[in-house]
């Protein structure tokens, strides 16, 4: 004879059923979050990697050698409408390295304040 399903039954699937949903849509939430996080980071290293390419030329005049402390720097404006949180900064750190003729170049953009500040830098080297 086939009874079907108990009201027990059913009420163990649907808790069940919630918990995996529940859970679901944490991991949903956590995702979406780190995506968002992500996408922010890219968008700050694409304007880091453009000003280091576009802008990063031999420095004229005297510069600080590299870890002392001290970097020669050059504010490099950022264009308006940028899908970062505000304020949205960027600038190019030169300094020499020791014991060499060759120039240190970083390029840095910073984003947000506090929870949803953020960061991204690109280096390179350049030499006369």
């Amino acid at each position: 004879m086939n009874r079907g399903f108990t009201v027990i039954e059913t009420m163990i699937t649907l808790i069940i059923a919630g918990i995996f949903l529940i859970g679901g849509y944490q991991l949903f939430a956590a995702v979406d979050a780190r995506n968002s996080e992500i996408r922010r980071l890219s968008v700050a290293s694409n304007i880091a990697y453009g000003n280091l390419r576009e802008r990063a030329q031999y420095p004229t005049g005297s510069l600080p050698v590299c870890g002392s402390g001290t970097d020669h720097r050059m504010s490099v404006p950022v264009a308006s409408g940028v899908a970062l949180p505000e304020p949205v900064r960027s600038w190019l750190d030169y300094c020499k390295v020791p014991g060499s003729g060759l120039i240190r170049v970083v390029s840095v953009t910073t984003y947000g304040r506090d929870a949803g500040y953020g960061e991204a830098q690109h280096a390179t080297y350049i030499s006369r």
